[in-house]
């Protein structure tokens, strides 16, 4: 009980002092963390995130760890199953050398990271709206429900294609010969 401890609504300021008392910060899951994850790499506090499903369907939230760890080349900090989640904690903790090294170094990592480049952050989403507009005005000016249906059908092929995901199907069973 000594070693875990609970606080409450703090100002901002406070809550980013809190961090000074934390060694390791466990991600929450299967929501990640996001903005509290940047808050402790900003501080120099390790995170521990565990991203549910790597490989099938998830929500957002599952993934945010992992999205910003990877950024700023821990992904060995992300967890695949909750015994994993334990070890990486653990391994962490064990090397309090290290744990100090992270204090002094996280924020510039941070800093130089992709997260950090507001202009191509930017540049992206505006990007990314504008190919919406354009794929939307596709779906919205097609003449008839129908037509909207397979614009919308052949958006989200498409995006199943971009995103290299493929339809796995069952085997064909063997014939059944019968003499």
């Amino acid at each position: 009980s000594d070693r875990v401890s609970y606080r409450y609504r703090r100002s901002y300021t406070e809550y980013l002092n809190f961090f000074q008392d934390i060694d390791i910060y466990l991600d929450t899951f299967p929501g990640n963390g996001g903005l509290t994850t940047l808050d402790s790499l900003w501080m120099g506090v390790p995170v521990v995130s565990y991203a549910t499903d790597i490989n099938g369907a998830c929500w957002v939230s599952e993934r945010q760890g992992l999205s910003i760890l990877q950024t700023l080349n821990h992904s060995d900090w992300v967890a695949q199953s909750t015994e994993e989640y334990v070890d990486i904690a653990a391994d962490i903790a064990a090397d309090t050398d290290r744990l100090r090294q992270y204090r002094f170094e996280l924020r510039q990592d941070l800093l130089d990271s992709a997260l950090m480049d507001g202009r191509r952050i930017a540049a992206s989403l505006e990007s990314a709206w504008q190919k919406l507009v354009i794929e939307a005005k596709e779906v919205t000016s097609a003449p008839d429900v129908k037509s909207r249906c397979r614009a919308l059908a052949h958006r989200r092929l498409q995006l199943s294609l971009e995103r290299g995901l493929s339809l796995q199907l069952p085997s064909p069973k063997e014939p059944e010969i019968s003499v």
